[in-house]
């Protein structure tokens, strides 16, 4: 499991961090019809208290496996995430914009 490395920030009072997203590449799986975004995240999400290191790929990188319109998030090693706030927050910053779909 590759999301297991994602920490718990300690709440901080004063301090407050940005998350960002890299897009990386996409996968394409013409036999089964899947579009695989990959992502990098870094920072702190305050409304989980969920850490991601962009320094250590097992706890930052994730996909976001597209078929026909059903977005799923999987972990590094494409197994899908068993935690729902890291989909959540996958889902919530990481976008899959136009140019990323025609490349």
């Amino acid at each position: 499991m590759c999301y297991s490395v994602v920490t718990e920030a300690h709440n901080i009072t004063g301090v407050h961090e940005m998350l960002t997203s890299t897009f990386n590449t996409k996968d394409q799986n013409w036999q089964d019809g899947t579009t695989t975004y990959w992502f990098t995240l870094d920072g702190h999400d305050t409304g989980t208290g969920l850490s991601f290191d962009a320094e250590r790929i097992d706890s930052s990188v994730f996909g976001i496996v597209d078929r026909a319109g059903h977005k799923t998030v999987v972990e590094c090693d494409g197994m899908p995430v068993p935690n729902d706030n890291i989909s959540d927050i996958v889902l919530r910053e990481c976008k899959i914009t136009d140019e990323m779909i025609q490349a």
